[in-house]
């Protein structure tokens, strides 16, 4: 068994999984005396192009830690033989994917399933971040049954001598064609990886696998050329949903993961059953974007305004703003409803403690 890693800040490293990318271990950190998921990749001695990548993609996935189905990142750094790790929320529940050696899971579950995870790929694109690797392996039951989406990529991290991480390369299972071809990837990207995995959840096989032993490039020229399966013994709806995410051209698949999310809340409600809310990026204001709509990274970003959009039905609703606050007392007011004096004149702009305010 090789060796546990030295982090500064962290004690009883045990082994969960171990991939390319490198080892997850089950960890303790010492400064809030709490059970963390530590991520350690296997590269060494990042380029200082890749270190600053991994930094961004670091605080990129730690702005998202307010979704509740995001894992939330709580750390990252380098161990003392330069190993670059993050510190997650560790999700007690297991994967999707080991929920599957019990057998395909019943499609009201994977719709279900599939409108938390599109509602956090929909967070993530708004806020200018791919995922990049949609799996079931990728898909977390957290403590109270709720999935969290897991493991958004670093793209390519490479030490010196030239060695790519793994966490960020592609499952060739899952992996929408115009990667393959050499493309860039984008919305429609992760698209295709969602519907490939909910494909994956109801059958218990991904939609093109040819078993186990099986080349890999007999593998990659089915994605590239084979028509998208249809599955027989799910709503119709669905069926129709998922060959359309799984379509070879991006145009013709939905355009973003909340549209693909709302045509599985629509699945829901043709079928008389509770529609799950679809939980997307928080509004703001005032935010700077370029003439195609994209974020300008070097914008002002205004405050959150306190309004959320949350879809639950089939189209997005009106958010709902704040609660109005009351208008602040007048001294004599606040006096009548206390007993006490009103304050001199020139005392009611002093206060002994600073303010409380409550978001």
């Amino acid at each position: 068994m090789p060796p546990l890693p030295e982090v500064e800040g962290y004690s009883q490293l045990e082994p969960l999984a171990r991939g390319g990318f490198g080892v997850i271990y089950r960890a303790h950190q010492d400064r809030f005396d709490r059970v963390v998921a530590l991520k350690v990749l296997s590269v060494v001695d990042l380029t200082d192009r890749d270190r600053a990548r991994f930094d961004r993609e670091c605080r990129a996935m730690g702005k998202l830690s307010w979704h509740p189905n995001v894992v939330a990142v709580l750390d990252s750094g380098v161990t003392a033989d330069g190993h670059p790790y993050l510190a997650m929320e560790f999700v007690p529940g297991g994967s999707l994917a080991e929920r599957l050696k019990d057998g395909p899971m019943a499609w009201p579950d994977v719709v279900e399933a599939g409108i938390q995870v599109a509602g956090a790929l929909g967070a993530a694109h708004a806020a200018g971040t791919l995922h990049r690797d949609l799996k079931p392996e990728n898909l977390l039951l957290g403590p109270f049954g709720e999935v969290e989406l897991a493991d958004f990529g670093i793209a390519a991290v490479e030490g010196k001598g030239g060695t790519t991480t793994g966490l960020a390369t592609y499952t060739v299972a899952h992996v929408a064609p115009e990667i393959l071809e050499g493309r860039h990837p984008d919305e429609r990207s992760d698209v295709y990886g969602l519907a490939s995995t909910l494909h994956t959840l109801a059958t218990g096989a991904s939609p093109y696998s040819g078993g186990d032993g099986e080349p890999i490039a007999a593998l990659i020229t089915r994605v590239l050329q084979a028509p998208p399966p249809r599955l027989d013994d799910v709503p119709a709806d669905l069926a129709d949903l998922l060959v359309s995410g799984l379509a070879k051209d991006p145009d013709e698949r939905p355009q973003t993961a909340a549209a693909f999310g709302e045509r599985l809340q629509a699945v829901q409600t043709a079928a008389g059953r509770p529609v799950t809310p679809l939980r997307l990026a928080p509004v703001t204001s005032g935010r700077a974007r370029g003439p195609e709509g994209e974020v300008d990274p070097d914008a002002d970003t205004a405050p959150v305004t306190g309004e959320a959009t949350v879809v639950t039905g089939g189209a997005p609703q009106t958010p709902v703003p704040r609660l109005p606050q009351e208008p602040a007392a007048t001294p004599t007011e606040q006096a009548a409803r206390t007993g006490e004096p009103p304050p001199a004149a020139g005392d009611e702009n002093r206060s002994s403690s600073p303010p409380t305010v409550i978001t």
